[in-house]
């Protein structure tokens, strides 16, 4: 949902001769070119101000920050940006700015379109913030993914946030590798073993909902209802008197329990 990462969308008033949609898009091919490569993310602007046709511009315009962050519209412009500023490459000045930044590869071609969408509208860029966003973003695993929910989080429970997502990504990435291993090997899942892995699903996907619509202070109790029946009653009692950092803490936990019910299932 796009409560889970607000990157401050911009009401920009864009007239219809400001916007083209990306339906209506005629030149999509995009150029080759060779040699320099932007070092700043300014210079990467005047890169997309000379290389890209007026019409991809006046799309980026008017794109949503959120899409651009999903990469959902133009993808292979971002594929693009990505391959020819060389922002895989952590050796170039601009690859090294991203590491000290905590930006992730693959992450680097949509913020610097979400920039360059703020750049064509001449509004404030509010880079500072933007990076502090998707460095909370990754250090959590996603579970703090805006500024406005980490201001609800105290330095205490942000700490004990990233240690169990940490933790819960591990034991997910752990027990996928063991399954792979029984696929490879023909082993025949068990019945029991079958239901603890749809139960694992369950749990997990309830998990992300709850967090989800705490965050955007939406309605979960069918989710928190559905947990409650799945074992987890303790766990989530008085749940919802809790702190917004609490809330995630109580879920990771959650998640950790079932994943090494998965594991210990496994051997």
């Amino acid at each position: 949902m796009r409560s889970l990462l607000v990157l401050s969308l911009f009401i920009l008033g864009c007239t219809s001769n400001d916007c083209v949609d990306e339906s209506d898009i005629t030149t999509k091919r995009l150029p080759e070119f060779s040699g320099a490569f932007p070092t700043t993310i300014e210079q990467s602007f005047n890169f997309l101000d000379t290389l890209l046709a007026e019409e991809i511009k006046k799309a980026i315009k008017c794109f949503d920050e959120y899409d651009i962050k999903k990469q959902r519209v133009l993808p292979g412009l971002w594929m693009w940006i990505h391959n020819n500023f060389q922002l895989y490459n952590n050796a170039t000045q601009l690859g090294q700015f991203f590491e000290q930044q905590h930006i992730d590869k693959m992450q680097r071609s949509s913020l610097i379109g979400i920039l360059y969408h703020r750049h064509l509208n001449g509004v404030n860029l509010k880079k500072e913030d933007l990076f502090l966003e998707y460095r909370i973003l990754n250090d959590s695993k996603g579970r703090v993914s805006s500024l406005s929910q980490r201001d609800q989080i105290t330095d205490e429970e942000y700490i004990q946030i990233k240690k169990l997502a940490f933790i819960a990504d591990s034991l997910m990435a752990i027990n996928g590798k063991a399954g792979v291993k029984s696929i490879l090997n023909e082993k025949e899942l068990s019945k029991e073993f079958q239901k603890m892995i749809d139960n694992r699903s369950l749990v997990l996907d309830l998990t992300r909902d709850i967090r989800v619509k705490a965050s955007s202070q939406e309605n979960y109790s069918k989710s928190i209802d559905e947990l409650r029946k799945l074992g987890y009653s303790s766990q989530l009692k008085n749940f919802n008197s809790l702190s917004f950092g609490q809330k995630i803490i109580v879920l990771e936990r959650v998640r950790i329990d079932i994943l090494e019910k998965e594991n210990n299932a496994q051997h």
